[in-house]
């Protein structure tokens, strides 16, 4: 074999190895029948005992992770039977516009655009931006109402990270209904 042969199967594997390594790396993760594609540093109870449950709720269980310029979440919290109709896309945004408005610490509060999700006939993003101190930032919601639950997809960034933009973008793009599916 030549050095010319040895160095261009060398290139090759190099190559090959490169496009491996720069492959976003991601897991699916299913709720009741919703599956999402997260990436694979995302924790699992990432918010814990933070959220309240109480006896309505049949299961609730959320996925996140803190980086250095945003902060992911995906919750799921599905209700028992005997409460149908106590959720709303209309409740779920009011309580993220009125939590984001109400906290003293948020400066120039702005809806940025939101409306309905192509491709759901039950979904709902939200895009708001304001300065929590000296820095822009972003918070992305993402609202969908499925059997009885709710799935809620968030991220809070900084507005010049077009990196955590197409994140949580791919992250929103990822969802989709299972059928015959009978995890929790």
């Amino acid at each position: 074999m030549t050095t010319k042969k040895i160095y261009i199967i060398f290139l090759t594997i190099i190559l090959a190895l490169s496009v491996y390594a720069c492959k976003p790396r991601t897991k699916t993760i299913i709720f009741n029948n919703i599956a999402i594609d997260i990436p694979e540093d995302f924790s699992e109870n990432f918010l814990g005992n933070v959220v309240d449950t109480d006896n309505r709720i049949e299961y609730h269980n959320s996925y996140g992770v803190q980086r250095k310029t945003a902060i992911y979440t995906v919750v799921y919290t599905k209700y028992k039977a005997a409460y149908i109709g106590i959720i709303s896309l209309e409740k779920s945004r009011n309580d993220i516009v009125n939590g984001l408005k109400n906290n003293n610490a948020i400066k120039e509060f702005q809806i940025v655009n939101e409306g309905a999700v192509e491709g759901y006939d039950n979904a709902y993003e939200i895009l708001i931006s304001f300065y929590y101190g000296p820095n822009k930032t972003y918070h992305k919601s993402f609202s969908m109402i499925h059997d009885n639950g709710i799935l809620q997809i968030i991220c809070m960034y900084n507005a010049n990270s077009k990196k955590d933009d197409r994140e949580i973008n791919n992250i929103i793009k990822s969802v989709r209904i299972i059928e015959n599916n009978t995890n929790n």
